[in-house]
């Protein structure tokens, strides 16, 4: 590269190396002149190379500035939509965790109530089998007591027809006489 920029100036640097050497060499007033003229041509063409140059440059340090304007501009923008989104995730995390809460005390409930229920139904189920038990497991056998005793002497009726269709042997009650009725003799 550094051989590009020496071929860029050789044609200045051979100007200028001319130019010393007509003032070294003790020149005629003519010579110099003419050298005088020639490096005025050149340097005027210098001139309009460097005038070209910084209007290129201009432009571009234009396009530069625009094009960071641009990129601090969506920067921005960039920023905003970042704050945006992140305000926005918040907002879901926020809302999934409520939710979840939500949907953790409603399954919470919902085991407590099947518990409950469950519950429920076990103890049901234990007063049936007590009723059952209490009233017809005399009949069935499965049963005894004075109670039992009572249900088996107890006359059939129409309140409990099924009492009606399994007569049992009843044993007549013993009169009693007392014993102060009695007329004593003497």
């Amino acid at each position: 590269m550094s051989n590009n920029k020496a071929e860029a100036f050789q044609l200045e640097t051979e100007v200028l190396e001319k130019a010393k050497a007509v003032l070294a060499s003790g020149a005629t007033p003519e010579q110099i002149k003419a050298e005088f003229a020639n490096l005025t041509e050149q340097y005027e063409k210098l001139l309009d190379e460097a005038k070209f140059l910084t209007k290129i440059s201009d432009k571009l340090e234009a396009k530069l500035n625009a094009s960071n304007e641009k990129l601090q501009e969506y920067n921005k923008e960039l920023a905003h939509e970042a704050e945006s989104a992140k305000v926005q995730t918040e907002k879901v995390l926020k809302k999934n965790k409520k939710l979840f809460e939500e949907k953790t005390e409603s399954e919470s409930s919902k085991n407590k109530l099947q518990m409950t229920m469950t519950i429920l139904i076990g103890m049901l189920f234990i007063v049936i089998l007590l009723f059952f038990y209490q009233f017809y497991g005399c009949k069935l056998g499965i049963r005894s007591g004075p109670e039992c005793e009572e249900i088996q002497t107890r006359k059939p009726t129409e309140e409990h027809p099924e009492e009606n269709a399994a007569p049992a042997t009843q044993e007549a009650p013993a009169a009693e006489t007392p014993a102060e009725e009695t007329p004593a003799t003497e």
